[in-house]
């Protein structure tokens, strides 16, 4: 092997072990067809299983996340970031939310305005589903006194400033002892008029984290194959949580030019 080869598999060993050295984001976790067995396996070795997931959206049957549970049966601590609801899967973003997600039916703007005026039926269904998430999770063991817990409203969530105060009061009625955390497309929303309580989570390879502002990090949405993975880990140095994704955790092939309801994935 010359030099050049040499340099390139030590590269790309460096950039494997930072993959693996890092939490999960898990985003299909609770899917029928995710395979635990392997997730199980990547963690092996670890003090502590950190990792991340999407709450209800892979799974229509009451919530059930059987990998989810395994996880937390395992006796080391864990560290874990539930999104409680899907923000993506907008028309306008390409996508449909299913009938058994919140917005199922809303665009954006329908979603936002429900939001920030406080819908009764909207805010009823929203506190509802989150109560079911916390049943769910406490039937898990999930609040251990040896877990850390982050919880955040919406993935990726393309709504105003109102809008987002909502869905962070429901986490605070439901998930007190857990970090808050608001993961907005505009990353201009995580100044400190959310509050210094709330943690940031911005996507992808070169998130741009407003300076001294509490964080995690997640590379939902670039592969790790095609991130910037030093520049990645640069700067997300500070935050509290980083986690690596692959579109196989979104349950999708690494090539997907179209969307494919996440109920009719294939995850193994």
């Amino acid at each position: 092997m010359n030099i050049a080869r040499k340099l390139t598999f030590a590269a790309v060993l460096l950039l494997v072990t930072a993959f693996y050295a890092h939490a999960q984001s898990y985003v299909g976790l609770c899917a029928d067809s995710w395979d635990c067995d392997r997730t199980l396996a990547e963690q092996r070795g670890k003090s502590e299983i950190t990792f991340g997931w999407l709450n209800e959206t892979f799974n229509d049957r009451g919530g059930r996340c059987p990998c989810l549970k395994r996880l937390m049966a395992d006796p080391r601590p864990k560290i874990f970031r539930v999104h409680l609801f899907n923000a993506t899967c907008f028309v306008s973003r390409g996508r449909t939310c299913g009938p058994h997600e919140l917005f199922a039916g809303e665009t954006i703007a329908s979603a936002n305005e429900k939001l920030r005026t406080r819908n009764p039926s909207m805010i009823r269904k929203l506190r509802h589903r989150a109560k079911l998430a916390r049943r769910r999770l406490d039937a898990v063991g999930a609040f251990d006194q040896k877990n850390t817990c982050y919880v955040s409203p919406f993935l990726e969530s393309p709504f105003s400033r109102g809008a987002n105060a909502v869905g962070l009061e429901t986490v605070l009625q439901w998930f007190q002892e857990c970090g808050t955390v608001i993961n907005p497309i505009n990353a201009d929303f995580c100044d400190t008029r959310t509050g210094l309580s709330t943690l940031c989570e911005l996507h992808g390879d070169r998130p741009k984290f407003p300076v001294g502002r509490d964080c995690l990090a997640d590379l939902d949405g670039t592969a790790f194959g095609a991130a910037d993975v030093a520049g990645w880990l640069r700067r997300s140095s500070y935050c509290h949580l980083r986690l690596t994704w692959t579109p196989e955790y979104n349950c999708l092939a690494p090539s997907h030019p179209s969307f494919v309801p996440p109920l009719e994935r294939e995850c193994r």
